[in-house]
């Protein structure tokens, strides 16, 4: 049976209301969580002496001014190690499969 007009136009009315409503929440946790990413920031920088703040912008600003080279670098790696890092892949998911889950309780018999 088939949605008359009537139908269909309040479906897109509210399936637009619903996006608009999703999407200023979506928002609303981003700039939450910049915010709060902020604060943890100023608390951390807070906690440091004037030589360790100097470090860790120095080792930031590095970082970002070489992340081009360090990207080739990790690159090359992995291209020259691709057997041996694929090797290590396969005994860590072998290991992962065959443990016990995470969420299992061991219970006593009585």
């Amino acid at each position: 049976m088939p949605f008359t007009a009537e139908e269909l136009e309040a479906m897109r009315i509210a399936d637009a209301e619903i996006e608009r409503e999703f999407e200023a929440s979506r928002s609303a946790q981003h700039a939450d969580a910049e915010i709060s990413k902020w604060l943890d920031e100023l608390a951390i920088n807070d906690r440091m002496d004037h030589k360790q703040l100097h470090s860790k912008r120095y080792q930031r600003a590095y970082r970002e001014a070489h992340k081009d080279e360090a990207a080739a670098r990790q690159r090359a790696y992995r291209e020259a190690h691709k057997d041996e890092i694929a090797a290590r892949r396969r005994v860590y998911r072998a290991r992962k499969k065959n443990a016990a889950p995470d969420n299992c309780s061991v219970r006593s018999g009585t």
